[in-house]
């Protein structure tokens, strides 16, 4: 590194130029780059589960598009409300963006001829509206899907428009639909909630991403209050932060150009970059500060910083884009974007580090760094380690075997996690749409719908008793399974009709010749071109701790392979956007967690090539396993379950763990070369560099506390947990690795000046 320290120096105004250009590059490709605002994007798969609800929905449409404005009266089926109902209807209906408005004034009873509506004209007396409530309890299009089992709460559908697929299109129309009901609340008699899945999608995107920008702001802005307190001057605090705010800079400039979209996954990155980017920075700026307390002049305190400090950086970074780049080989393509953003952003941080802190503090500027500081901060911590971190690796067994015994107890508390994708760990804690959401799964038995897909032989039409029979039996499962409320199908259809469901096959014949709102309907249900038809069912979102989605939907999907045996060249599948991201969300959080163990162990392999020694690099695991399970401990106490933007926690913590690592022993290495003198060398190394630790943790803890006042559950959580793994990462290094490299470290062979064997202290 003595090379590179020179290089660095010697074309500090080419060097300085050239990140200039960088910088200015990474600015215009910042610009370019968007927010992903296609929701599908995020579930989007090579999944096969997932090109067969595309199909589905190619063929049936998407139910993924509708709002619902949730109505609470004291009686449905009365005149004052049915008025007002209508009143709603109709202003739905000149809302720009909105294509179809469905609620019970559109319903038809086709039991009798001619077909009459459910809801009697305006003006009715109350025996025709008793009339049209017992019709209704028994419709199978209304019974639990527009009207409530006790006849207090109705539904008006509201489908968006294909126009309605952006993030942004569809807040602009949602917030035109919110507009319409409150000018038209003040005339009708009862009170309204808008809800859905847009609705839903729309809130969670813009109130992540207005917290994220905030509490980033805050995090930025307490994390320099403490720099400031522990600097004092404002030198070291604009060097460091600008060498960690351009490596974040960097890597969202090389995501733009690349053509790179952020989303709720990637947001992040630049996060975890400055993050990288700061602890290595801090480092290399207090190696300067002690450089310049110690006598050396600014170049040389700074060739000395990237000489003894700048090969841990390298290996920091090589080891954490090694980690990131493990998510390449996960099946969300979401996830392996991150993992190469990250893995890249790595370097960059690395790069932007090495260019400016050095060449910064090499200058002038490093005239200006505070010495006296220095030395009552490296001075007050040498006291901190003497009275409190002494004594403790006096007995290094001890603290080897309280380290193991915790690791292994919060390991066992790991096995406890589960995935959560619950909608309401993602909303704001006080968010209305929310709430319209839980009274929908509240009133309907579920707010959200699967599919059952019958698909039949060329040799057999619809209207034939085997493909009937298939479907009614494909209902049949919904019927008996607990998970699934009101199945609807062609057999419900069916059932409407004068014929009735007794000669099914008549009743169907029927239904093709039915006017056209009546073959709207039947094309929900059935496809004759493509030999399928659906089964729809209502499915609670009940959130993952009280019963993971794909466990309750096991049942159903075993069922209807079961009716593939029983009916020879038929097949059955279980599909929905509820279910298909189900499981691509916990695939997602199953490919963080599976690439951060195979991280863990190719980084440990890289570490012990690294220091050419497979002992430091066994020693090393420990340390970094113990604030991993205690994170994971940490959230199974809460009562909390893994979501994806907390196994990114997990992914932090491993990498500020091995830097913390990397530099520790690459510091002990060097101390132990000295004299051979175990004990002595990690002492002398916790002293070196243990006040850069703590100093970085310290920052970055004031940061991400900000995290914990956000309206967001799942980012309050993030907040908290990365607190949690800083703490725990501070611990693990300077008391847990060093009391292991007393314990199992040896001398290296070129140890000089004592016998390399020492006496280690006793338990």
């Amino acid at each position: 590194m003595h090379k590179l320290a020179d290089f660095i120096l010697n074309r500090r105004g080419t060097l300085l130029a050239f990140a200039a250009v960088v910088t200015a590059l990474a600015v215009a490709g910042e610009r370019r780059l968007k927010f992903d605002e296609d929701p599908r994007n995020i579930i989007r798969s090579d999944d096969p589960e997932y090109a067969r609800l595309e199909e589905i929905e190619a063929t049936f449409g998407t139910d993924d598009r509708d709002c619902y404005v949730v109505i609470h009266a004291s009686e449905v089926f009365s005149d004052p409300v049915c008025v007002g109902l209508a009143k709603v209807c109709a202003a739905l209906r000149g809302v720009e963006g909105v294509e179809v408005v469905q609620s019970l004034l559109d319903v038809l009873d086709y039991r009798s001829l001619p077909p009459t509506p459910l809801v009697p004209p305006a003006g009715s007396d109350a025996s025709a509206y008793e009339t049209g409530r017992n019709a209704a309890r028994t419709h199978p299009l209304v019974a639990g899907h527009l009207m409530s089992a006790d006849g207090k709460t109705t539904l008006v559908i509201v489908g968006l428009g294909e126009s309605a697929s952006r993030i942004e299109t569809i807040r602009d129309v949602v917030a035109r639909i919110d507009s319409a009901l409150s000018t038209v609340s003040a005339e009708v008699p009862f009170t309204m909630q808008l809800t859905g899945v847009p609705a839903l999608r729309a809130e969670v995107f813009y109130a992540m991403r207005d917290d994220q920008k905030t509490f980033t702001l805050v995090g930025v802005a307490l994390g320099l209050g403490t720099a400031v307190v522990l600097f004092r001057r404002p030198t070291e605090i604009v060097i460091v932060g600008a060498a960690s705010v351009l490596g974040a800079l960097w890597t969202l400039g090389a995501m733009g150009w690349a053509g790179e979209k952020t989303n709720v996954i990637n947001v992040i990155t630049p996060t975890l970059i400055l993050v990288i980017g700061f602890e290595d920075a801090i480092h290399v700026m207090l190696h300067i500060q002690r450089a310049r307390a110690e006598g050396m002049s600014p170049r040389e305190a700074a060739r000395s910083a990237v000489a003894r400090v700048g090969g841990a950086c390298f290996m920091a970074a090589l080891t954490t884009s090694i980690g990131f780049g493990s998510l390449v080989a996960a099946e969300a393509p979401l996830i392996r974007r991150l993992g190469v953003s990250c893995a890249l952003g790595a370097f960059l941080a690395l790069g932007a580090v090495l260019l400016i802190v050095p060449i910064v503090a090499g200058g002038v500027a490093g005239k200006m760094i505070s010495l006296e500081r220095s030395r009552a901060m490296t001075s007050a911590f040498e006291r901190f380690f003497d009275r409190r971190l002494g004594p403790v690796l006096e007995r290094p067994g001890r603290v080897a075997a309280v380290g193991a015994a915790l690791t292994v107890l919060s390991v066992l508390l790991c096995t406890r996690l589960r995935p959560d994708n619950a909608w309401e760990q993602s909303v704001p804690s006080d968010s209305r749409t929310f709430a319209a959401w839980k009274a929908i799964n509240d009133a309907f038995g579920g707010a959200q719908t699967v599919f059952g897909v019958v698909t039949w032989p060329e040799e057999h039409v619809l209207d034939s008793p085997e493909v009937l029979s298939a479907i009614g039996a494909a209902e049949a499962c919904f019927h008996n399974d607990e998970a699934t409320q009101y199945p609807l199908s062609v057999l419900s259809l069916a059932r409407l009709t004068p014929i009735g469901a007794g000669d099914a096959p008549a009743a169907v014949r029927l239904l093709r010749l039915a006017p056209a709102p009546v073959q709207a309907l039947l094309a929900r249900f059935v496809s004759e071109p493509k030999r399928t038809a659906l089964v729809t069912g209502r499915i609670r979102d009940t959130g993952e701790r009280d019963a993971p989605l794909d466990g309750r939907l096991a049942g159903l999907r075993a069922a209807l392979s079961e009716l593939s045996e029983l009916h020879p060249g038929f097949t059955f599948h279980l599909t929905g956007t509820p279910a298909v991201a189900d499981r691509s969300l916990r695939a997602m959080i199953g490919d963080l967690a599976a690439s951060l163990a195979s991280a863990a162990v190719i980084i440990f392999a890289v570490m012990a090539l690294s220091f050419r020694s497979l002992r430091l690099g066994v020693i090393s695991v420990l340390p970094n396993v113990l604030p991993l399970s205690l994170v994971g401990a940490a959230l199974v106490l809460a009562g909390e379950s893994l979501q994806i933007i907390t196994v990114i926690v997990f992914s932090i913590c491993l990498g500020l763990g091995v830097d913390n690592t990397i530099h520790l022993v690459n510091r002990f290495r060097s101390e132990a070369e000295a004299d051979g003198d175990i004990p002595a060398a990690v002492r002398r190394s916790i002293r070196a560099v243990g006040w850069a630790i703590v100093t970085a943790t310290l920052v970055l803890i004031t940061g991400f506390a900000g995290i914990v006042l956000s309206r967001i559950p799942s980012l309050r959580m993030f907040g908290a947990l990365s607190c949690v793994a800083l703490l725990a990462s501070i611990g693990s290094s300077l008391v847990l690795l060093p009391a292991l490299l007393m314990l199992y470290a040896r001398a290296p062979k070129r140890a000089t000046g004592v016998k390399a064997a020492v006496q280690v202290p006793s338990n």
